[in-house]
């Protein structure tokens, strides 16, 4: 028994290696198979419209992001990528095309679609509730990119919107670092200060920006409605009209890393001016003199006053704006933001820091400083639904 019982053991072991060794023989073959899949391949593709005619300055996208180029003048692009990769291709009038390398492999020619005017994805105007084409809007909404935003060095959102749209009216009420501005839509006068300002709503929710003032790297674009229609949905809160705001999200296969960095300096355009001691002390005299009033001022206490010396007890001129102001204010801001996904989820990550200095000679204790950061996730449950976390 003990002889049969070593034999079947034997026999056991023998089966187990032989098993390992048929199911192993595959997997290595598989893995063979698949490193010689997962070779690069150098390739030159030619961007055409429907005509045949070249596409220059297309934008290229190789593998979720890792490459980034445009076509050249011929409408022909070279790049290294794998068989299985994704390529996007965009242009302005064109439709959107995103391919598999291995599909363009087999004639090395992509033609665009032309877009019918203002339908491409470039021309969404965002709303509320769904984005629709400017081909569909007739009312008065205006769009305006991040790219127009990013070119104004201020932390405060609203002062980035001066003078970029009509009917949006910004007003600098105080100066102070970070927030100095109140936005009008309206030409209205009103006793109430904050009955004639526009609503603002940022990703569907009722924010007020003076109390959360948004950095303008978040932001993806930004709908003023000016229209009854626009806003009728909103009820009586909207009647002087909104500004939607939405936030920037992630592209399907297209992988994006930002780093921004600007210092500079702010210059006060315009400061009051104050006449100095002696000359208010000529015109006070003057005009007594013109009401036949006798001088106030003797002729050698205007000489004590042109002296201009900050300690005397009896005679002093002092120059209080030049003591406590300065003219300029410095500007400082940092951006770090990463953006990507795939068909099934999108991610957007941004830090920012934005540094404001202030007008005041007391140091650096009223300077304005705000370390500010958003994460926006989105997750395609089926072709019904979908998730959005926003932080």
């Amino acid at each position: 028994m003990k002889l049969v019982s070593n034999v079947y053991n034997t026999l056991r072991i023998a089966a187990l290696l032989l098993l390992c060794v048929l199911i192993g023989a595959p997997l290595s073959g598989q893995a063979k198979r698949e490193k010689k899949v997962r070779q690069s391949v150098d390739l030159t593709v030619k961007v055409v419209d429907e005509s045949g005619n070249p596409v220059p300055g297309a934008q290229v996208v190789i593998g979720e992001g890792i490459t980034h180029t445009e076509t050249a003048a011929d409408g022909s692009v070279a790049f290294k990528a794998y068989p299985e990769d994704f390529i996007s291709i965009t242009s302005p009038a064109f439709e959107k095309q995103v391919l598999v390398v291995m599909d363009v492999m087999k004639n090395n020619t992509v033609s665009l679609v032309k877009s019918k005017m203002y339908m491409t994805a470039a021309d969404n105007v965002p709303l509320p509730f769904t984005p629709l084409k400017k081909r569909y809007i007739t009312g008065p909404e205006i769009t305006i990119s991040a790219d127009m935003l990013a070119k104004y060095p201020s932390s405060d959102l609203r002062n980035a919107l001066t003078g970029i749209t009509s009917g949006l009216d910004i007003r600098e009420l105080f100066g102070w670092p970070g927030i100095s501005a109140q936005e009008n839509l309206s030409s209205f006068e009103s006793t109430d200060k904050f009955s004639n300002m526009p609503v603002a709503i940022v990703d569907g929710v009722y924010t007020d920006l003076s109390e959360m003032p948004l950095d303008v790297s978040e932001i993806e674009s930004i709908t003023i409605n000016k229209g009854v229609l626009a806003n009728a949905m909103f009820g009586p809160v909207a009647g002087l009209g909104s500004i939607y705001i939405k936030t920037k999200h992630g592209m399907r296969n297209e992988r994006i890393l930002n780093v921004n960095l600007e210092t500079g300096t702010s210059i006060i355009d315009r400061m009051p001016l104050w006449t100095k001691g002696a000359d208010y002390a000529r015109l006070n005299n003057m005009a007594r003199i013109a009401d036949e009033l006798p001088e106030k001022y003797a002729q050698s206490d205007i000489d004590a006053y042109a002296l201009n010396n900050p300690f005397d007890t009896y005679h002093p001129s002092v120059d209080f704006t030049d003591y406590i102001l300065k003219n300029t204010m410095s500007f400082k801001r940092a951006i770090v933001s990463s953006s990507g996904g795939n068909d099934v989820v999108q991610y957007y990550s941004n830090i920012s820091y934005n540094g404001e200095g202030d007008i005041y000679k007391i140091g650096p204790k009223s300077n304005f400083s705000k370390i500010s950061t958003r994460q926006n996730v989105d997750v395609k449950i089926n072709d019904a639904f979908s998730v959005s976390i926003n932080f």
